[in-house]
């Protein structure tokens, strides 16, 4: 029996797929890439599936070994290069998530109703719509998955109550400890902290003076620019620790830190000493 594959269609799936793994694989890391990370390394993965549908389809060992190779080369394009331990770290979870992915599609695909619909479809007409709302039927499963089981843990753990104080006024946030967050200082080489702008608003008043400019680098920004406020105090508790810290440097974030606003701070991962 022969089979009709549109390649372009083929292309298409796979890239979403792969942009789906690594937005769930970002999230399982806890690490921030731009989109258009992301977006290079699905075009790359994509490629590589079109490339070797059929050449290598009875090279199972060499099949293998380039698709570790190609995998590698993803978690580069997609979140950088910080140290091994790091980069084959984000590797294993990207594997990992791409195997639950495999295991919750094959499932929908051969075990349920829609899935039995589309069975003897897909690669025959290559009806690319059915297959794709069962790719993210599989993403919405492992999102909530994480969501309930990986991030929920973890950051429970994390996060702590701070009171901030400066000058006469004080104001209470949710801080979460960032093991991702080693900034300092470029000149005192302090620890910097970082907190949402409206909260230091709420010391500072609307006219915050930016006492330090401090440089930072993350995946996606190469040359970031925060600045900085030390405050009078800074105390942490939570999780069974606690910490006073005189005079801390505090970063301004314009932004949200939390999607789900449990935190409006990352603490720097050094508060606690190593």
């Amino acid at each position: 029996m022969e089979y009709v594959v549109y390649l372009d269609v083929f292309f298409i799936i796979n890239l979403f797929m792969d942009y789906l793994i690594l937005r769930l694989t970002m999230s399982v890391i806890k690490i921030r890439a731009s989109k258009i990370r992301i977006v290079a390394a699905a075009i790359l993965g994509a490629m590589y599936s079109a490339a070797v549908i059929k050449p290598l389809v009875n090279h199972s060992f060499y099949l293998t070994l380039i698709n570790i190779l190609i995998s590698l080369f993803m978690i580069y394009v997609a979140f950088g290069f910080k140290d091994l331990i790091t980069y084959f770290k984000n590797f294993a979870f990207f594997m990992m998530v791409s195997f639950f992915m495999g295991g919750i599609l094959n499932y929908l695909y051969y075990k349920t109703y829609i899935g039995k619909t589309i069975n003897k479809l897909v690669f025959k007409y290559m009806d690319a719509g059915r297959f794709i709302i069962i790719t993210v039927l599989a993403y919405i499963i492992i999102r909530i998955s994480i969501f309930l089981i990986w991030d929920r843990k973890r950051e429970f753990e994390k996060i702590y109550r701070v009171t901030l104080k400066y000058m006469d006024n004080k104001v209470e946030v949710m801080g979460l400890l960032d093991t991702g967050n080693f900034l300092r200082e470029p000149v005192t080489g302090e620890i910097v902290h970082i907190a949402e702008y409206e909260v230091v608003r709420k010391i500072a008043g609307k006219n915050i003076g930016g006492v330090f400019v401090i440089p930072y680098t993350s995946v996606g920004e190469a040359d970031g620019i925060l600045y900085g406020l030390r405050i009078d105090e800074m105390a942490v508790t939570g999780n069974d620790k606690e910490i006073a810290v005189k005079n801390p440097i505090i970063g301004i974030y314009k932004g949200k830190l939390s999607d789900r606003r449990e935190y409006g701070m990352l603490l720097n991962c050094d508060i606690f000493g190593k």
